[in-house]
C-alpha cells in the first residue's frame, strides 16, 4: 500500500521526470529508510539517480552515531547506491547561535543537504515526511503561534537554493511506514531522540496527541484536513495579495512604495500580505 500511495504522490505533484538526480536524506530511522526502498523502487520507471545523505547531529554519544552511520552503510551497499556522510555539533551550534536543539538541527541538516546536492549535481532532495508529522507540525505551530500560511503544515514540495525539495511520504501514514518494512522484512533503527520530551516534537508526539484522543479518537487525521482546508485558503488569499501587491506599490530597485491613500483602503488582511510581500 505505501508503494502506491507513494506513486500516486509522484505523479499527483509531479515530483519526479525521467533522469532526475536525487538526494534522499536517510537517518537509518523507519521513515527514511521506506523512502529509501520505495524510492528505488521507482528508480527504474523515472532512470533515477540515487545518493543517500546521512547526517550526524552529534545529540548522541560516539557509539550510537556509528551504528547508525554503519547501518545507513549496509544500505547503501545493498542497494549499490553512493552515499555521503556529514556531521555537525548541533548542540554547540544551538548554544552559540542562541537557538532551540531543533532549529539548529533543522539549520544545520539542510545546509549539509543542499551543500550534498550541489556536490552531486542532483537537482531535488527527498525526505521521509508522514502525515503523522503533518499533524504534529501543525499542532506544534498553533501552540507556538502561527498565521494562516504557517497552519498549513508541512507543503509537499518547496524551493530552497535552486533545489526542490519534495515528500514522497507526504500521504502516507507511519502506519503505512511500518507496513511496508515489515513486508520487505527490514528492521530500521530507531533513534532514541525520538523518545527525548526535551524537544517540544516529541511532547506532542507522545503526550499531547495521546491526550487529545481523549476528546477526538481521530485527532490527527483531522489536523490533516485542517491543514489541507487552509492550504486551499491561503492559495485564494495569496493570490488576491499578489494582484493587489502589483495594483497598490511602485518597485525600483531600491525600494518598495506603498501609496498610503490606496493602501489604507484595503482590508486588513489584504494590508498585512502586501507588507509581508514588500519586506520579501
Amino acid at each position: 500500500m505505501l508503494l502506491e500511495k507513494v506513486k500516486n504522490t509522484v505523479k499527483r505533484y509531479r515530483f519526479l521526470e525521467r533522469g532526475d538526480s536525487v538526494v534522499v536524506a536517510v537517518s537509518g530511522g523507519p521513515d527514511s529508510t521506506a523512502l529509501l526502498f520505495a524510492l528505488n523502487d521507482l528508480k527504474y520507471d523515472y532512470l533515477l539517480k540515487l545518493s543517500i545523505a546521512n547526517f550526524n547531529h552529534m545529540f548522541r554519544g560516539a557509539g550510537e552515531a556509528k551504528k547508525d552511520r554503519d547501518y545507513v552503510y549496509a544500505l547503501s551497499q545493498r542497494l549499490r547506491l553512493p552515499l555521503i556522510f556529514g556531521e555537525a555539533d548541533v548542540p554547540a551550534y544551538a548554544r552559540k547561535a542562541g537557538l532551540s536543539l531543533e532549529e539548529a538541527a533543522r539549520e544545520k541538516r539542510y545546509e549539509f543537504l543542499l551543500n550534498t546536492a550541489k556536490e552531486v549535481g542532483a537537482s531535488k532532495i527527498a525526505f521521509g515526511h508522514t502525515l503523522d508529522d503533518q499533524a504534529e507540525t501543525v499542532l506544534m505551530r498553533l501552540i507556538r503561534g502561527a498565521g494562516l500560511g504557517g497552519l498549513r503544515g508541512i507543503p509537499p514540495s518547496r524551493k530552497m537554493d535552486g533545489k526542490l525539495i519534495i515528500r514522497p511520504l507526504i500521504e502516507a501514514w507511519r502506519s503505512d511506514v511500518e507496513a511496508y518494512l515489515r513486508v520487505l522484512n527490514i528492521k530500521p533503527r530507531q533513534d532514541i531522540t525520538n523518545t527525548m520530551t526535551k524537544f517540544l516534537r516529541n511532547r506532542i508526539r507522545h503526550e499531547l496527541l495521546a491526550y487529545l484522543k481523549g476528546y477526538n479518537p481521530n485527532i490527527k487525521e483531522t489536523l490533516v484536513r485542517n491543514a489541507q482546508s487552509l492550504t486551499y485558503d491561503y492559495e485564494v488569499l495569496a493570490d488576491l495579495i499578489d494582484r493587489e501587491f502589483g495594483r497598490c506599490t511602485k518597485i525600483n530597485r531600491y525600494s518598495v512604495k506603498i501609496p498610503l491613500h490606496n493602501f489604507k483602503a484595503k482590508p486588513t488582511g489584504i494590508r498585512r500580505g502586501i507588507l509581508r510581500k514588500a519586506i520579501e
